[in-house]
């Protein structure tokens, strides 16, 4: 019984001299902890893999880049993940993280070089994903139905044209064949001329349309299809 009883205590001694000799977190960690969750993150380490990507805690969390370096009145971007892969719908995700200051600058420039307005710039990658051509539906929040979008991306320093599958409302599906930011950059639809679709009659009595510089003979049946009515005869030409 009393060897038994010496045994026990020895275990014990080791035990809580082992719980003893754990190291104890150090106050700056404990600091860099709290400051994390007071941004909003659920831990320190996803607060650390958000400042790699430059992402506020909002962003990390919804994968969404908000605003970029001296972009005015950024459009909100997003991507939900099922990306296509090769034409293959999978379940994986494209990671975004914001651009930096000189990579927006770059992006303004094409914006300005196209006549367009620049929504937004994110740098876009597919970490451990090996494609020909990725298929990416990304969320604009605001972005109008019938939008003209025209989208480029940054490879290798040089801005490239990027392939747009599809634009609706808050959002635009694109085709990308490798990783690098990309810029959204919406331009403004060419209005029709109300001198292209002008009609006017000679003495002749001919109708003509004033377009090209010039006037061109314009046929029964084109003139049926505008509605244009022939005031002499009371009737649709």
């Amino acid at each position: 019984m009393k060897k038994w009883i010496a045994l026990l205590s020895a275990a014990t001694l080791f035990a809580s001299m082992t719980v003893s000799a754990a190291p104890s977190p150090s106050a700056a960690a404990v600091v860099a902890s709290n400051a994390y969750t007071a941004e909003g993150f659920a831990n320190a380490a996803d607060g650390q893999l958000a400042a790699a990507r430059g992402l506020s805690a909002g962003e990390y969390y919804n994968n969404a880049v908000v605003s970029a370096p001296g972009v005015e009145n950024a459009m909100p971007v997003g991507q939900g993940g099922k990306i296509m892969i090769n034409g293959v719908v999978t379940n994986m995700t494209a990671s975004l993280a914001k651009a930096d200051k000189a990579t927006a600058e770059g992006a303004k420039a094409q914006a300005g070089a196209l006549g367009g307005t620049l929504l937004n710039v994110v740098k876009v990658s597919f970490p451990g994903v090996n494609y020909h051509t990725a298929t990416i539906n990304f969320y604009l929040k605001g972005l109008a139905n019938g939008a003209k979008v025209v989208v480029k991306q940054l490879v290798n320093g040089v801005w490239v044209d990027v392939e747009v599958v599809e634009v609706r409302e808050d959002h635009v599906v694109l085709n990308l064949t490798s990783a690098g930011a990309v810029a959204f950059v919406q331009q403004k639809k060419k209005k029709k001329t109300v001198e292209a679709l002008r009609v006017v009659k000679t003495e002749c009595g001919a109708w003509y349309s004033r377009a090209m510089g010039g006037c061109t003979f314009i046929n029964r049946q084109r003139r049926k299809e505008n509605g244009f009515i022939d005031k002499r005869r009371g009737e649709d030409i």
